[in-house]
């Protein structure tokens, strides 16, 4: 038997981040210790497949400083690393956000 949908108000957005902003981690340095289990990505890749190498994405100059200060932010906070695949390359996607930022 499944419940019956009750709807709770909890405000605007910006009342409820406001309300428990000391639950919230705000930046990288703010989530040590996070379980990678709970956020590691991984790509099935099967034996007999061949890997596609893409040619490097080109990004407009006010991006690339975006892009590199993000990428320095992560693994700073040790959430990626550094490798090498010479048949392997995902590009980065940069999205803009409702607010304007990327």
């Amino acid at each position: 038997m499944i419940d019956s949908l009750k709807e709770v108000n909890l405000g605007t957005d910006e009342e409820l981040l406001k309300e428990f902003k000391d639950v919230f981690a705000w930046s990288y340095k703010e989530m040590p210790g996070l379980d990678p289990k709970l956020a590691v990505h991984h790509h099935v890749v099967k034996n007999y497949d061949r890997p596609v190498k893409k040619a490097q994405k080109c990004f407009r100059l006010d991006l690339v400083s975006l892009i590199e200060s993000e990428v320095k932010k992560l693994i700073e906070a040790g959430f990626i690393r550094k490798v090498k695949y010479p048949t392997w390359v995902s590009s980065v996607v940069p999205v803009r956000k409702k607010n304007g930022q990327i």
